[in-house]
């Protein structure tokens, strides 16, 4: 009887490391956002990136591609430039794209609260799913050819992560699965726009 238990115990476990999960990004933008979402974008606008050789690296490579596929959803290129004396062909420049993450305090009481709640969602068998959650702290520098004016423009994005039965089967019945990822995304819709949110933000400083 023993050995029954153990093998269900173990047949659960291992169905439950093996299901995918679901993910969802959130992303929560200062004030002066909500002025720009309905606004429309002049399209005969230049924008570029100015990379230097160093401006895109490993840590905002793949916030570049994210950006990029906003603006292409626009039919807008978003072009390289590596030549300073070539900013005045352009209406903008994305002078740099930083990303940063949590630290110090705040850190570790994410990775504490992210232990105990893939603990209990063990101990549980996945009755209790888990919540595994990061933010992403974006900057981008944009520079106005015309003004010769340079804007910060912040954002936070949270990035949130769930295992367990429950979040199976809610993915799998109203989500995407995502191959990057290897999750079911959720609010794609709502994602997408909040990604055009950030492109019309950025037209937002050639005004």
């Amino acid at each position: 009887m023993k050995l029954i238990t153990y093998i269900i115990i173990f047949s659960l476990i291992n169905n439950l490391i093996n299901c995918a999960g679901t993910i969802k990004f959130n992303y929560s933008f200062p004030e002066n956002f909500k002025k720009v979402t309905s606004q429309n974008i002049d399209r005969k606008i230049k924008i570029a990136f100015y990379d230097d050789g160093q401006n895109i690296n490993n840590s905002n490579k793949e916030e570049l591609e994210s950006l990029k596929t906003g603006f292409q959803n626009q039919n807008i290129p978003l072009k390289i430039e590596n030549n300073q004396n070539k900013f005045s062909d352009y209406d903008l420049i994305i002078l740099y794209y930083s990303v940063s993450y949590p630290s110090g305090f705040e850190k570790a009481m994410i990775n504490t609260l992210v232990f105990i709640s893939y603990l209990q969602m063990f101990i549980t068998l996945g009755v209790l799913y888990s919540v595994d959650f990061n933010y992403k702290y974006h900057k981008i520098d944009v520079y106005n050819s015309k003004t010769q004016k340079e804007t910060s423009i912040s954002f936070t994005e949270g990035i949130q992560k769930e295992d367990g039965w429950a979040p199976f089967l809610i993915g799998k019945f109203n989500g995407e699965f995502s191959e990057k990822h290897k999750r079911y995304l959720l609010y794609k819709r709502s994602l997408e726009s909040d990604r055009n949110a950030i492109v019309k933000r950025i037209f937002s400083e050639a005004n």
